[in-house]
């Protein structure tokens, strides 16, 4: 799951700004917390990590890649994919939308980029003292490259004040130190997540209240009079610094009630079979993006259960791979090894057993014995070997997976192996 990712290390910000408290009564730690987790409510604002994958364009950068500075303020993982909410409630992919980013911790990233979930859900905060501008998941329409830091990018999310500000001052030292690197379930800025949103359903804070926000009134601290809350307030009528980005998306249902943001794993599947497509067009079958495209499409297939399709691509890109890099090379013995697991977990032990030992052969060649790749590709092929027997003694591959999550182990014998 996290190789999902492209990582971007920040350098130290020595900018100048100024220093604003924007709560009063020194209640900001709390007030400002843009989308946090409530412990009685369970109201999160953390979810989908990034990369702008629109089904159309941004192909050719599926690898990972690190930029390393010598100062750093830290890493912003990036998930290479989108989260695809065009077709919520009714709508189509052909509508207007949007890219946003929705920044947040390692565990609400796995919940969204799990391969084996069917749904990929993102909470949003739905009580008053944590949806400042209005109930939602809360994003922003720029990448971690142009914040430069994961500092302003908390600062955007969790503090009224200006998130260009001087990141060595006292306000962006709390920001950091409670959602940051003090954070008890990891740094709000340390992943980020694309989401490809419904322009009508995104609201951004400067241009168009929430439904809910724009139904709310507060009383004027000048006048004493109540009045309703404007563009570029938050819930208690306190003006936002111009420089912050924030934007919420607000999903509901049928009731009108706001909820979390789910979409479908097929949106995923959706979106790299055009990325493909595209891939094919532009760089042609064997370059080494397409490929790599086409190995991530057919293990997310395979996770899904289209076993077919799974295995046309499987194969496709083995023997690509075989024709360009030789039988040795390690993403050819990985796409062995991608099709040998297919053919197991469909009971087509023979033909798995082949692979794995093809696989097992060239890594001993290539590595020796005990490198950790010919020792990993050893038990790959133990598995084979031990679900080939357990196949003969009548465990159905559904009953083998019942007993393995047992613990009851079987045997291998010599005569397999």
């Amino acid at each position: 799951m996290l190789d999902d990712l492209r990582t971007f290390d920040y350098p130290a910000q020595d900018d100048d700004g100024e220093d604003e408290e924007d709560d009063d009564n020194g209640d900001n730690e709390d007030d400002n917390n843009i989308g946090s987790r409530d412990d009685d409510q369970g109201d999160v604002q953390d979810d989908e990590d990034d990369e702008e994958e629109e089904d159309n364009d941004h192909v050719g950068d599926e690898e990972g890649e690190d930029e390393e500075n010598d100062e750093i303020d830290g890493l912003v993982s990036v998930w290479r994919h989108a989260l695809d909410l065009r077709d919520v409630q009714g709508g189509s992919c052909q509508q207007d939308f949007c890219v946003l980013y929705h920044y947040t911790h390692e565990l609400a990233f796995r919940n969204v980029a799990n391969k084996k979930q069917t749904t990929a859900e993102l909470f949003a905060s739905l009580l008053d003292s944590r949806a400042h501008f209005g109930k939602g998941v809360y994003c922003t329409q720029y990448e971690p490259a142009v914040w430069g830091s994961r500092t302003r990018i908390l600062l955007n999310n969790y503090s009224n004040s200006s998130p260009l500000r001087d990141t060595t001052d006292a306000e962006s030292q709390r920001v950091e130190k409670e959602w940051g690197t003090g954070n008890a379930e990891g740094h709000r800025a340390a992943f980020c997540i694309p989401i490809l949103v419904p322009m009508e359903l995104a609201y951004n804070i400067f241009e168009r209240q929430t439904p809910d926000l724009a139904q709310k009134s507060v009383r004027d601290a000048e006048t004493g009079e109540e009045r309703g809350i404007r563009l570029g307030e938050d819930y208690k009528g306190r003006p936002v610094d111009r420089n912050r980005d924030v934007w919420v998306l607000q999903l509901t249902n049928e009731a009108g009630e706001v909820q979390h943001a789910g979409a479908e794993a097929d949106g995923l599947l959706r979106l790299l079979r055009t990325r493909l497509s595209n891939l094919r067009e532009e760089l042609g079958d064997d370059a080494e993006p397409t490929l790599d495209c086409m190995q991530e499409l057919g293990s997310r297939l395979q996770n899904r259960a289209y076993y077919d399709e799974a295995e046309k691509l499987y194969k496709e890109c083995l023997d690509r791979r075989r024709a360009k890099l030789g039988e040795r090379h390690q993403d050819t013995l990985d796409s062995m090894s991608d099709l040998a697991r297919l053919l197991e977990e469909q009971g087509r032990y023979q033909e798995a057993e082949v692979l794995a030992r093809k696989e097992l052969e060239a890594c001993r060649a290539k590595l020796g014995k005990h490198h950790p790749s010919t020792l990993t590709s050893m038990n790959n092929l133990a598995m084979v070997l031990e679900a080939r027997v357990s196949y003969r003694k009548g465990f159905g591959p559904a009953e083998m997976r019942a007993r393995e999550a047992l613990g009851l182990g079987l045997s291998v014998h010599s005569s397999y192996s």
